[in-house]
């Protein structure tokens, strides 16, 4: 290995991949960084308001994804791994109710709604595109990760009309095991 080079094991019993990462490379997080989540407060606001909650939208969802990721975390350390696309719906329970909001005044599926416009409906941020066709004609290679699976990834760039290989999206998921 190079000074300018090193390896990502991301084998597991289901899944034997590696990435050996060499030259100028740039790593991004994906969901948050380079997708937002308007889209998704927008669709909160709408759910809240229909059902008289009063927590503003955009404090609710940074509650609601932060209790996912507090979930996805520890089960991660205890080696309990679920995927954290698995973990969103407790997750929301879990902020409806600290935040007084009954649980039938929301009915099931707009929480589904919700979720699937998390999980595969998230916004490119403004340059994207451009950024990454930027840093690629300059020679680097961009690599993305997250929490989310690869496949979900995928789907963000491929609504963007962003190229980006899937050997390139390193994920969670990966070493995790079984969702």
């Amino acid at each position: 290995m190079t000074r300018n080079s090193f390896s990502i094991s991301t084998s597991t019993a289901k899944s034997p991949r590696s990435h050996t990462m060499s030259g100028p490379c740039v790593i991004f997080d994906v969901v948050g960084t380079c997708f937002g989540y308007d889209s998704v407060e927008d669709s909160l606001h709408d759910v809240l308001a229909s059902h008289a909650a009063t927590i503003p939208p955009k404090l609710f969802f940074s509650a609601w994804t932060s209790n996912a990721e507090l979930d996805f975390q520890r089960l991660s350390i205890v080696e309990k791994f679920r995927s954290h696309s698995s973990l969103l719906k407790n997750a929301f329970y879990k902020t409806m109710k600290d935040a007084e909001i009954p649980e039938a005044s929301i009915p099931g599926a707009d929480i589904d709604l919700l979720i699937e416009q998390y999980s595969h409906n998230l916004t490119p941020r403004p340059g994207l595109s451009e950024m990454i066709q930027i840093l690629r004609d300059g020679g680097f290679t961009v690599w993305c990760c997250s929490d989310a699976s690869p496949e979900r990834l995928r789907s963000y760039f491929e609504k963007a009309g962003i190229d980006m290989p899937l050997e390139n999206l390193l994920s969670c998921d990966m070493w995790g095991g079984e969702a």
